[in-house]
This record gives structure tokens, sequence and C-alpha cells, in this order.
């Protein structure tokens, strides 16, 4: 078993590694929000209702977040990404963030800083980092 002093020291360094790779949302919320976000679901299958039909979902590294294409389905549907939050054993919708054409298959940068969603005759390029925080500038 740890000590206080060691698990303190191991989280430290952990933020100076994180600091000094790089400014990933992921890599920031390291021990504390990863733990919250992976824990189990109460039950096996777990459904999240969207306002569009989704298509492609694409979990950032760290599994906290999923980005999800969402297809025009009716007049009350939304048509772009929808950001999702696994928290607590929980999958909720955060908000949706509007791209033009039809968004359909997305990939993640190895990275995790962008998320590129394919649309029509069109890429979108969207800062994953901004997606999750709700920055909109």
């Amino acid at each position: 078993m740890r000590s206080w002093f060691e698990r303190a020291l191991a989280v430290s360094a952990l933020v100076v590694v994180c600091s000094l790779v790089s400014p990933v949302p992921s890599c920031a919320q390291a021990p504390a929000e990863s733990a919250g976000c992976n824990q189990a679901a109460p039950e096996p299958l777990t459904y999240v209702d969207l306002p569009g039909r989704p298509f492609s979902p694409i979990p950032t590294h760290d599994g906290c977040w999923v980005f999800v294409s969402l297809m025009y389905a009716n007049p009350g549907s939304q048509r772009g990404v929808a950001v999702l939050r696994r928290r607590g054993g929980k999958v909720s919708l955060v908000r949706v963030i509007p791209v033009q054409g039809l968004p359909m298959g997305a990939v993640l940068t190895h990275d995790g800083k962008l998320l590129i969603v394919a649309s029509g005759d069109r890429l979108a390029f969207l800062d994953a980092g901004r997606m999750i925080s709700g920055q909109e500038d």
C-alpha cells in the first residue's frame, strides 16, 4: 500500500509531465477525471437519446468524452457533432456543435486535439478542446 506522500508525489510527477508534453484535455484531466469517467455503468447496456441520427462515435483517448456525428433524420433533428460526457457510470449529451452538410465519418487525430468529420463533399476540422469546454471563439 502506498503512503499518502508516495501518491502525492506520483500525481505531482504526472502533472509536471502532462504540462511539459502538451495541454491536451485528456492529459490535463488525468488521474481524478479519468477515474470518474471510466467508472462502470450500473447496467450492462446504456442508451442515450440524441437529437439526430448518430453515426461514427469517436471516444477521446482517456474515454471521458465521445464525439458522435449526427445526420439529419427529420425536421426536428439536428446536424452536427454531439459531445457526450462519461462520468460516474453515466453517459450524457452535453451539447451539439453544428456542422454544415451531412456529417458522417469522423476521426480524432493521434494527439486528441482535432476531430476531422466527413460532411458531404467537404471535411470539417473541429477543435476537440473547445468542443469539450463549450468555448465558441
